[in-house]
């Protein structure tokens, strides 16, 4: 039986007009497929959810449109919608609270960015609600306005969405972090294949080593150097100053191995560096 179905072993309970809210069984309240920006329930947080939801009830309500009668279509609150019909499907006979939605589908795709606090979406689903509004005829400016979302998030969130599904699955799985992902896709723009492969070639090393049983178990920025052929220079330059004892050093870049050895070490302040660089106007 799925989740949204009405369950035919219990008759359904009356709907109940409070002041401002309805009291309503859920199985009355009808979930859109592939409408919701979540994709992703954990069990865990679904468990303690139910827990919750059986001691004291659903206590914040879940939006919706009531379609007729007592009908309605879920806008934003899957995660109490789910935990309840698995409470009736166990035999637990309850309501929950509803707060009508009057808004358009444009409203309703905002309202997940903004009212997801509780348990935040992935960036994979922050990223499907982003496109989805790009879609909608909404710019970037547009987007940052109405969700607050910073334009250069946005701008992330949209490479993000469009990389392949294996590359999704890899962020999914916590083999890669989505910054990583949206980094490498950003420094490969243009020539988003050779992004793709170098993520992928990453992930089949780590998957290698890991089946060794070594570390480390997920791609990293160092495990992405030898694929991208971009290094980290901090890190370079870290191992240069470690490694120059005992080193004839350039005379014409002494004073310059001199500075980066200070910079390393932690040893010049910001301060210091900024009269350096900076002439200040008067």
């Amino acid at each position: 039986m799925g989740y949204t179905e009405r369950t035919a072993e219990a008759e359904i309970l009356e709907t109940k007009r409070g002041k401002d809210i309805f009291m309503v069984d859920p199985r009355n309240i009808k979930v859109q497929e592939g409408f919701n920006g979540r994709q992703f329930f954990d069990p865990l947080e679904m468990a303690e959810l139910k827990a919750s939801i059986k001691e004291n009830g659903v206590r914040v309500a879940v939006l919706a449109k009531r379609v007729k009668g007592d009908d309605f279509s879920l806008v934003n609150g899957e995660r109490r919608h789910r935990a309840c019909m698995e409470l009736i499907a166990e035999g637990h006979m309850l309501r929950m609270p509803v707060t009508l939605f009057t808004g358009s589908e444009l409203d309703a795709v905002i309202d997940m960015l903004i009212t997801n606090q509780n348990v935040a979406l992935t960036a994979l689903e922050e990223a499907s609600v982003l496109s989805r509004l790009s879609k909608m005829g909404l710019t970037d400016k547009e987007i940052e306005k109405k969700t607050g979302r910073s334009v250069s998030i946005i701008s992330s969130m949209k490479i993000l969405h469009g990389v392949p599904d294996n590359i999704k699955d890899m962020i999914t799985s916590g083999s890669i972090s989505s910054t990583l992902v949206t980094q490498v896709m950003r420094e490969n723009k243009d020539d988003l294949a050779a992004g793709v492969q170098a993520l992928e070639n990453a992930a089949l090393e780590v998957k290698a080593v890991v089946e060794t049983g070594g570390k480390p178990k997920k791609v990293t920025a160092k495990t992405l150097e030898k694929h991208t052929g971009k290094h980290n220079s901090a890190r370079e330059l870290k191992k240069i100053v470690k490694d120059m004892k005992g080193r004839e050093v350039n005379p014409e870049n002494e004073e310059l191995l001199k500075f980066v050895k200070k910079v390393v070490e932690n040893k010049i302040s910001y301060k210091t560096m900024e009269k350096m660089f900076f002439i200040d106007k008067e």
